[in-house]
């Protein structure tokens, strides 16, 4: 026979420490003893590229250069040629232009401007804009106008761009942490198989010793998505739970009840990593959770059951203190009046145990 008990919840909490560097328990200072552990583990993940960038081609066409100077100048390649507009293209190369020369005539004084053959010049950005139309005029260099200027020979062609979407710095790192979590919960759970005392091991409290790291794709590459291989060797503290319950439970002993008990071994404990040193000393908040239950005579209740129905033994017990159900099995089964609980309590056996 089993009485379902509704327990009293006693909770403590408390910071320990697990230190590999000690191998006795130090209850006075909450430290217990821990121990070094190392895994390498590996995996990949796949991430999704959020970037945009714009791709295409830049004009390219000629332009003539007229030179309104009294002197021949010579122009480099790589002169910055820009339209009224304020679009910049290059000369592809250098030039040498005559000077302007005068010319007497009847009906006056003619000048003719030194000029150049068509000259050919790349936009300096991509797209469409720089798809001038033929003479669209542009300032040359260092040059104003009045000295020196450049005029489209015919309309630019071959300028277009388009968005497309690449890999940002932060679509790998965004990667790379998820795969980390991924991999040190690999690694808990490898560290635990590896462990043959029982000791715990807390995924919060796995470090990164050192790692491999190789994206299949790199910053600014066109991409819709991306993964990334990865070999991580994780470093960490253990313990024995039974260590953290014996330090937490001399915590709450003294909080238990006189008629109420504590079973060590059915309380739960729950650690939260505060902090991990460099030296390997795990520093966590402790939560000890006992359920305590309160003390019976089980011979006294023996006597109030014994030769009763199942259903007069079960409603007996639930007139007791903190009982809230019962669970009652008879060996053999009986029919109809023969089932009773036995006349001798020797025949009787009770359990106490939490709902």
């Amino acid at each position: 026979m089993n009485v379902l008990i509704e327990p009293k919840i006693l909770e403590k909490e408390t910071r320990v420490t697990a230190d590999p560097k000690v191998n006795q328990i130090d209850e006075e200072n909450k430290i217990i003893p821990g121990a070094i552990i190392e895994t390498t583990v590996t995996g990949s993940d796949k991430g999704v590229a959020t970037g945009t960038k714009q791709i295409g081609d830049s004009a390219k066409g000629t332009v003539i250069i007229r030179n309104k100077t009294d002197a021949a100048i010579s122009i480099s390649k790589g002169t910055t040629l820009t339209s009224v507009s304020g679009l910049k293209f290059t000369l592809d190369q250098s030039v040498q232009i005559a000077s302007s020369s005068s010319t007497t005539t009847p009906e006056g004084e003619n000048t003719t401007w030194g000029k150049t053959d068509p000259v050919g010049i790349t936009a300096d950005a991509i797209g469409p804009e720089s798809n001038l139309t033929g003479g669209t005029e542009m300032s040359v260099g260092k040059y104003s106008k009045d000295q020196v200027i450049g005029s489209v020979d015919s309309a630019l062609s071959g300028g277009t761009s388009k968005d497309v979407t690449v890999i940002t710095s932060d679509d790998q790192k965004k990667l790379q942490a998820k795969l980390t979590d991924t991999l040190r919960q690999k690694a808990e759970e490898d560290l635990k198989g590896q462990s043959k005392d029982g000791k715990k091991v807390i995924a919060d409290a796995l470090v990164v010793a050192d790692g491999k790291y190789t994206f299949s794709k790199q910053v600014n590459d066109t991409a819709s998505d991306f993964t990334l291989n990865a070999t991580i060797r994780f470093k960490g503290t253990s313990y024995l739970d039974s260590d953290l319950r014996t330090i937490v439970s001399k915590l709450v002993i003294v909080d238990v009840p006189s008629n109420y008990q504590m079973n060590l071994q059915d309380a739960e404990t729950q650690a939260e990593v505060a902090k991990v040193e460099k030296d390997g000393r795990l520093i966590f908040n402790a939560k000890f959770t006992a359920k305590l239950l309160p003390q019976f005579n089980l011979e006294d209740i023996k006597q109030q059951i014994k030769g009763k129905s199942i259903i007069d033994a079960s409603n007996k017990l639930k007139e007791l203190e903190n009982v809230v159900g019962s669970e009652i099995i008879l060996t053999p089964s009986l029919p109809g009046p023969f089932a009773r609980l036995p006349f001798f309590t020797n025949n009787i056996v009770v359990n106490v145990s939490p709902k």
